[in-house]
């Protein structure tokens, strides 16, 4: 049997050790580098409302405004811990992480990935600067909706419906981004069964979406809406009053993927896996969120389960042109470059400009390993 063969076993039989354990230790040396070099999360944001709301979840929900009061699932679960409020937001947190990169490696795994490639997708998800972030400021409800958003897409790839209602009802308690989901399936179930019974099929979204809307007025009686068409407006205006205005936008949409998003733009239409190809009606809803939020680039990264297997999918096409493979690279090292000098020059640092220049040098780097493998005399010539 060839050491080729054996490796193959090896990595078959203890898959999800290997992956569970390089998953948690990969974050949990994260979290050791960014205490050391920026410390922790400012209570005084985001962070702040829901630590007070862990202490007591229901009647904290009465007095915040929304969309926090609705958030209820995270802040429950720090309360039910037995830790200190701070300690369990971190452990949620941790274990969150890493059962979301684990879920998206089986879903990579599920779309048809081998090994490697699986690998590299958990490792372009965990090196991300929001995923880099939300360690970091670890008191947000981000990492649990990631895990419902990361598992409901993949029970709907693996055809697993009835599950997913139960995983949405569980994540409408989490934050409201699940429902995005919703037009998914439906898609999925047109294209599958016929308009007709996929109308019967979907019958099920009724009583999740009513409980939703009951549960959103036991809540707010009042009916506080922050999606309104003033809330819309006072968002546009925060964001053009910013540092840059439209600029700041763009940057913060770019900053989860860097140059992964040129290439998806570039290359999406040559996806052949349906499923990836269902998933792009996801996106308009995704990039909706731009207008009711004020941290574009967290709300932003839920198209990590679209945009990373089609940057995937890229590195793997043979038939790709090498001057488009050399283009990405230089400008993914543009951007490292870019985002480092700009880091180097604050004076309160933050993780978000260095992460995003390592985030953009490793993506670089995968495309140039591409390249030259592409090209059988660079690599004779290289000794490879």
């Amino acid at each position: 049997m060839s050491q080729e063969k054996k490796y193959e076993q090896i990595i078959e039989k203890y898959e999800n050790l290997i992956i569970i354990s390089y998953c948690a230790l990969f974050i949990i040396l994260s979290l050791f580098l960014i205490a050391s070099s920026f410390g922790f999360g400012d209570v005084a944001r985001d962070g702040g409302i829901y630590l007070n709301m862990s202490y007591d979840p229901i009647h904290y929900s009465y007095v915040h405004e929304a969309p926090y009061e609705f958030r209820l699932l995270t802040p429950s679960l720090v309360y039910l811990l037995p830790f200190n409020h701070e300690n369990s937001f971190l452990i949620i947190t941790l274990a969150a992480l890493i059962l979301t990169s684990f879920i998206f490696y089986h879903f990579l795994k599920k779309l048809g990935f081998n090994f490697l490639l699986r690998f590299i997708g958990i490792t372009i998800f965990m090196v991300s600067p929001v995923f880099i972030y939300e360690i970091k400021q670890f008191l947000l409800i981000d990492p649990i909706s990631w895990l419902v958003w990361i598992l409901a897409l993949y029970l709907l790839l693996i055809k697993n419906y009835h599950v997913y209602f139960l995983v949405l009802i569980f994540g409408i308690f989490s934050k409201e981004t699940i429902l995005l989901t919703i037009p998914l399936f439906v898609y999925i179930l047109i294209n599958e069964y016929g308009l007709k019974k996929a109308f019967f099929r979907s019958i099920p979204l009724i009583p999740i979406i009513l409980l939703f809307l009951l549960f959103r007025n036991f809540i707010d009686p009042i009916g506080q809406n922050y999606i309104s068409i003033n809330y819309i407006v006072q968002i546009m205006l925060y964001h053009t009053s910013q540092l840059f205005g439209i600029f700041r936008i763009i940057l913060m949409t770019l900053l989860p993927f860097g140059i992964i998003w040129l290439i998806f733009f570039y290359y999406f239409k040559s996806v052949n896996n349906s499923f990836i190809k269902n998933s792009y009606i996801l996106l308009p809803f995704i990039l909706a969120q731009l207008f009711i939020v004020t941290t574009i680039d967290r709300v932003i990264f839920i198209a990590f389960p679209i945009l990373i297997p089609v940057f995937l999918f890229f590195i793997y096409d043979k038939n790709i042109n090498y001057k488009i493979v050399i283009l990405f690279s230089i400008l993914s090292f543009f951007f490292a470059i870019i985002s480092y000098l700009i880091s180097i020059r604050i004076v309160y640092p933050e993780p978000h400009f260095i992460s995003f220049a390592i985030f953009s040098c490793a993506i670089g780097l995968i495309l140039s390993t591409k390249f030259v493998k592409s090209n059988p005399r660079l690599c004779l010539s290289a000794g490879v």
